[in-house]
């Protein structure tokens, strides 16, 4: 019976160690931790000072947090930030386990941290059935934005136009050229079918919500919220993604004791947000589609804004990823620039990875800029490639000033 219904394909069996060298789980526990080099790269990147008081918007499950107490032997604060239960324990774990006392685990939506930093004509631009993407599912915890890509009363996500709706941002066209990059180096051929079979740009007109609509959502998410607040009063305490104190902080219960998180708190902030995990290995196959990967990229947006209104003046914010979508790399550093003058590119030293891709030229012979030449060199991308010297996973990181 098995062998009849045996599926047909390939099948490996390991004869010899890729890596001279036993297995160290376990090994020296409290002492050392495993880690990949970029994202050692990312925590030496930020560069955090003994004393320092840093923000982890997307903590878990805690390596890059851990190297960043390192950094600081172990002065100062770390707020590390995630959106469950579980991952926050996962911190609370992994500082256990090494000895670490600066870390304070939050569980909070960094996406919503101050309330109006993210602008209404983003958010107006994503409202649809007052759902919103996080990583790689739908969330229903109330949140005001979902990708547009998502038919109202539909569980499937709907195909990407072949042409750029003008309703849509401009960035549309560069996440497309992007997917296509990958296609090409890859083979993806779900994504890149999906390209070629779109539907039209009115089908995600369609999609759009209407006015009224947007806005009996976004009331029902009010009161939903408040019905939330108000049950948290009773019980004595308020939760950090629900509190909204009149000068944009978040407030939170933690062990006893009242944590704020306020506008130019941080002088440093690591952004390792959610993204498609394109980079990560070893990996036999690829089932990311090109609606899932623009989810990804809005939600990046979002904690880019949220990135900025909490960084000081001054300060320091490290953008990363482990995915080798330009789309969720070089076009979000561009997005940041432009859409944040306070912002400034710097070196993401130390430079251990090669240069960003400055532009992306499509079948049709349109191009695409995403990084000046000198730009390209202030930030790294490693790439696990044939041609890349590293043999480390795909992974992207970007330092960023504000004035």
């Amino acid at each position: 019976e098995c062998a009849s219904s045996a599926q047909h394909g390939v099948a490996f069996e390991m004869v010899s160690r890729i890596f001279d060298m036993p297995a160290c789980e376990g090994l020296l526990e409290g002492q050392l931790v495993l880690q990949n080099l970029p994202s050692i790269v990312a925590a030496h990147a930020l560069a955090p000072p003994p004393g320092s008081t840093v923000l982890d918007m997307c903590a878990a499950p805690g390596g890059k947090t851990a190297a960043l107490a390192a950094l600081m032997q172990n002065q100062g604060c770390i707020y590390a930030c995630d959106r469950t239960h579980k991952k926050v324990d996962n911190i609370k774990q992994l500082a256990h386990k090494l000895g670490i006392t600066c870390i304070t685990a939050l569980k909070l939506d960094s996406s919503r941290i101050i309330p109006d930093a993210v602008p209404p004509s983003f958010k107006a631009t994503l409202l649809a059935g007052g759902k919103s993407v996080q990583g790689n599912a739908v969330s229903k915890e109330g949140d005001d934005a979902a990708p547009i890509a998502k038919r109202v009363g539909s569980s499937k996500p709907e195909q990407l136009p072949e042409t750029t709706p003008s309703v849509l941002p401009q960035w549309w066209s560069a996440l497309r050229r992007s997917v296509e990059w990958i296609c090409t180096k890859t083979g993806l051929a779900a994504a890149k079918k999906e390209i070629n079979q779109a539907a039209s740009a009115a089908a995600i007109r369609k999609s759009l919500v209407s006015p009224e609509l947007a806005r009996k959502t976004a009331e029902r998410v009010k009161n939903r919220q408040e019905r939330k607040r108000r049950a948290a009063e009773k019980r004595g305490h308020v939760r950090a993604d629900e509190a909204h104190h009149p000068a944009g902080k978040k407030q939170r219960v933690d062990g006893g004791a009242a944590v704020s998180l306020a506008r130019e708190q941080f002088k440093y902030i690591l952004l390792d947000g959610p993204c498609s995990a394109m980079g990560l290995r070893p990996r036999l196959n690829q089932t990311m589609e090109m609606s899932q990967l623009w989810q990804h990229v809005v939600v990046q947006r979002q904690l880019l804004h949220q990135a900025v209104a909490l960084l000081s003046p001054g300060g320091f914010l490290v953008y990363s990823t482990c995915t080798i979508n330009p789309g969720e790399n070089e076009s979000n550093v561009r997005y940041a620039l432009d859409t944040f003058p306070c912002l400034s590119l710097v070196e993401a030293a130390p430079l251990i990875g090669g240069p960003g891709f400055c532009m992306h030229t499509s079948k049709d012979g349109t191009m695409e800029h995403w990084l000046s030449e000198e730009e390209s060199r202030l930030v790294q991308r490693f790439d696990p490639t044939p041609t890349n010297d590293l043999d480390t996973i795909g992974f992207f990181i970007a330092k960023f000033q504000k004035a």
